[in-house]
């Protein structure tokens, strides 16, 4: 099974990198990461990465 990750952060000015590192221990295979609004639905690595889980097991991790 692929261990697929999406990572986004709301602006250009914000660092994914201490998401990355906290998803590092789940052997993470592909990585999809984006740097837009949470407002702004025009997000296509969340639209691959969706694409991508379509009719698979997932999980989601969130911190809000």
């Amino acid at each position: 099974m692929a261990h697929i990750a999406y990572v986004r952060v709301s602006t250009a000015e914000q660092n994914e990198a201490r998401q990355i590192e906290a998803l590092k221990k789940h052997g993470i295979d592909k990585w999809y990461t984006e740097k837009v609004s949470g407002k702004n639905m025009n997000r296509p690595q969340l639209k691959s990465y969706v694409g991508l889980c379509a009719g698979r097991r997932y999980h989601l991790y969130s911190r809000l």
